[in-house]
């Protein structure tokens, strides 16, 4: 995450590099992972509680935190795993089973990155961000709350990217960590953001709105591999071919 250039907090963020997974979030996808278990190996009796690379594919885009996430998240899944770790090593991590996470190179990814490989979703992104519709209601129903951004922020009006981190710093800071804002950041002011960028990052995004109707050529760039991967997945198992996962997980941004 990247944080605008007058965040009061940028000391506590510049702890970690960017991109990377803290650690609260690491206990999250951990204990996500717990929740897992108890359903498919305690309850379903579905998965071994003992990891096996022939039961389990697991895949990961090429971001640092997605890696992290799917390591963490199977650190939990597989915590009760038995003769998948050196017992007898003192100074290996407590009931942790290494698993095989595979990825590819970010700019070959078609699958969990493909707007950052796709000239065309990145077309379509542009087109969408300049309708005029669009364009009007952002310079014009909200001038008074960009002028107020712009003005204590520290953001550049042409530096869309920043403006972006904006929203995702300022969410992150009120939960989970509640961080007391600056004074011109009220709460008003605050809400008024959430709105903005939740209709803005939708529209943008392929959603309906400002006189377009829903992007479904977005939609199948975005996720058509992923659905189409997810699809054959299914057709394999039900066609009882023996080289099937019992299950498939992805993690991406």
């Amino acid at each position: 995450m990247k944080c605008y250039p007058n965040d009061p907090y940028l000391s506590f963020w510049n702890q970690w590099p960017s991109g990377e997974l803290m650690t609260e979030g690491m206990a999250q996808a951990m204990n996500l992972g717990l929740v897992f278990k108890k359903r498919y190996i305690d309850t379903l009796k579905f998965m071994s509680p003992n990891y096996r690379n022939s039961d389990i594919y697991i895949q990961s885009c090429g971001m640092p935190r997605c890696l992290q996430s799917a390591a963490s998240f199977f650190a939990g899944f597989y915590s009760q795993s038995n003769g998948t770790y050196p017992q007898n090593l003192t100074t290996w991590p407590t009931n942790w089973s290494p698993v095989a996470i595979f990825s590819e190179p970010i700019s070959e990814d078609k699958l969990l990155e493909n707007e950052a490989n796709c000239p065309r979703v990145v077309g379509l992104f542009s087109e969408r961000a300049n309708d005029p519709e669009y364009k009007q209601w952002v310079n014009n129903s909200n001038a008074d709350l960009m002028r107020k951004i712009y003005a204590n922020s520290g953001i550049m009006p042409n530096d869309t990217d920043g403006f972006n981190f904006f929203f995702d710093c300022i969410e992150i800071e009120n939960d989970p960590f509640n961080f007391t804002f600056p004074d011109w950041l009220d709460e008003q002011t605050f809400n008024e953001s959430e709105e903005f960028i939740e209709t803005a990052a939708d529209f943008v995004t392929g959603g309906s709105g400002f006189g377009q109707p829903v992007s479904d050529e977005m939609s199948r760039l975005r996720a058509g591999n992923l659905l189409k991967t997810w699809i054959a997945n299914m057709q394999q198992m039900m066609a009882g071919k023996d080289n099937t996962y019992k299950m498939y997980s992805y993690c991406g941004v």
